[in-house]
């Protein structure tokens, strides 16, 4: 069964190839590369049944990268937050949406891995690095991330198109907040906390609510 074998055989395949190419293995089936403004990503994604995978690409900036440790925490790594682009590669180019390259037997396999390498560089290289340039990051950026799409507009200059991503996502956690239960509210997180305070502060907004998280977050610091 491939499945037992999918990240051996694929990263002993792409390890070379990325190497060649300044990235290295980063952790089971992630490639990634460091730049002076950023972290380019690359990661496979196998499919349930491991009959087709998936090829994730990024780049996330650095401030991007400051932005994700602030709200969830030094421990979680870039691509453990999700992918600010829609990050398929396919062999026609890089899409919000891919079926997935076969990979039933190691025939499949191979041939998959031949197809990754020639769509990365045909074009996956080159889209990365538009990447770095803030007004394409932000015109692909996922509207669905809210927090990060608004940022993205924001440090492209943006800032109308910023505001409304933050104007959207304060309705949603307004909502979301009126809408808990007391045994949800002690289930909140505190990511969800510096979230609420991060949008509030982009907004120029101050309530109850966000004095109620900042004396929270504050008493939690103090207790570390």
């Amino acid at each position: 069964m491939i499945a037992a074998n999918f990240y051996s055989i694929a990263e002993t395949t792409l390890t070379e190839f990325f190497t060649s190419h300044g990235w290295s293995l980063a952790a089971r089936g992630d490639f990634s590369r460091q730049s002076e403004d950023g972290l380019f990503l690359f990661s496979l994604d196998p499919l349930r049944g491991f009959e087709r995978f998936r090829v994730l690409v990024g780049f996330d900036p650095l401030d991007m990268i400051e932005l994700i440790k602030e709200l969830f925490g030094e421990e979680v790594q870039p691509n453990q937050a999700g992918f600010l682009c829609g990050p398929y590669l396919t062999p026609a180019g890089v899409y919000k949406h891919h079926g997935g390259y076969p990979c039933k037997s190691r025939v499949q396999l191979a041939a998959s891995l031949v197809q990754v390498q020639r769509a990365m560089e045909q074009h996956g290289f080159a889209w990365l690095e538009k990447l770095r340039e803030p007004a394409f990051l932000a015109e692909n950026a996922d509207p669905v991330a809210v927090l990060f799409h608004g940022y993205a507009w924001e440090r492209a200059g943006g800032h109308k198109r910023a505001a409304e991503s933050y104007e959207q996502l304060w309705q949603q956690l307004q909502e979301m907040f009126a809408s808990l239960s007391a045994r949800e509210w002690k289930a909140v997180q505190p990511s969800m906390k510096r979230e609420y305070l991060w949008v509030a502060g982009r907004l120029g907004r101050q309530n109850e609510l966000s004095n109620r998280f900042q004396s929270e977050l504050n008493y939690a610091g103090r207790a570390v």
